[in-house]
């Protein structure tokens, strides 16, 4: 939970931005000057990118390290930050109304809800045998010629 500005920073907002450290601090490529992760304002672009889920977090950070190594960049800065969450985030961004947080039409906004993937972990329908066609149905000859 990011939390509004205006209410005590919730203590989910400050893992998050704790997180956001502990990547800038093992980045193989250094965070521009204008990247201060620590900031409330630039730590929401990094939340709204990842809607808060560690795993999208890492991927669009190692989507911009790609980046910066392709470019023989010395820093990840906020146009390589943009380019890695377009390419990153095509998907979604088809599919849900997300704006790229380092682009032009970034208002602050909160990320909007993750769409609900536990339909994934239902249980299947049961298949169909994996046995030969030809045991199947040598079975169903057997019980019907059965007196």
């Amino acid at each position: 939970d990011w939390g509004s500005q205006e209410e005590d920073e919730p203590l989910s907002r400050l893992h998050f931005i704790a997180l956001l450290v502990a990547y800038k601090n093992a980045s193989p490529i250094p965070f521009s000057a204008d990247l201060d992760v620590e900031d409330d304002a630039i730590a929401l672009r990094f939340y709204y990118a990842a809607r808060g889920v560690m795993g999208l977090l890492k991927k669009l950070l190692l989507r911009a390290i790609r980046f910066a190594e392709q470019d023989k960049a010395t820093v990840i800065a906020p146009d390589i930050l943009k380019r890695a969450y377009e390419r990153a985030f095509r998907k979604e961004k088809q599919h849900e109304s997300l704006i790229n947080p380092w682009g032009p039409h970034w208002d602050g906004r909160q990320p909007p809800v993750l769409r609900d993937h536990t339909v994934l972990l239902r249980p299947q329908k049961k298949r169909r045998s994996r046995r030969p066609k030809k045991e199947r149905r040598a079975e169903l000859n057997n019980a019907l010629t059965k007196n």
